[in-house]
């Protein structure tokens, strides 16, 4: 399947993280979204914090071949909100702004994988420096039941 990748200007964003470190194929693992969401939704709301966007999971290191990565899931927040966080399992990630190679996935999740070996293929015909993924949930099946409503974002920031 093609994907239209366009280059784009990534805004600086200010997420509300759980960070995990993971096996690779535990990225399917939807005990693990709910837990970590749970979390951050949970210190949104007794916090009377505010969001800013969609949730979004940040990959900082994907390793096939030794099968672990480090991720975040996350939660924009506005800038004025504090970096003081009072859970130890919960921080602040600022993203500065960035190039990005940028692609949308309408529909399930089903095509995640194939949409990701694009952009990468991308990068590195362009030759990329990769410096984060973010992969933004802009319509998710907490908002819409029917996975081919889904809309999922994916920018490749880079230098």
């Amino acid at each position: 399947m093609n994907h239209e990748i366009k280059e784009v200007s990534f805004k600086a964003k200010k997420y509300l993280a759980w960070k995990k470190e993971i096996t690779t194929g535990e990225i399917t693992n939807q005990a693990m979204y709910e837990e970590g969401f749970g979390k951050i939704f949970g210190y949104i709301n007794s916090n009377g914090l505010k969001t800013a966007g969609p949730c979004a999971l940040l990959y900082f290191k994907w390793d096939e071949p030794e099968g672990h990565a480090s991720i975040a899931l996350t939660v924009p927040v506005p800038v004025e909100n504090s970096d003081t966080i009072k859970d130890p399992e919960l921080s602040i990630v600022n993203v500065p702004e960035s190039k990005a190679a940028h692609a949308t996935l309408h529909g399930s999740y089903d095509g995640l994988k194939t949409l990701h070996e694009s952009l990468v293929a991308y990068c590195v015909l362009h030759q990329l420096k990769i410096t984060l993924t973010v992969e933004e949930y802009t319509i998710d099946r907490l908002q819409e039941p029917n996975p081919a409503n889904w809309i999922t974002n994916i920018y490749y920031l880079h230098n």
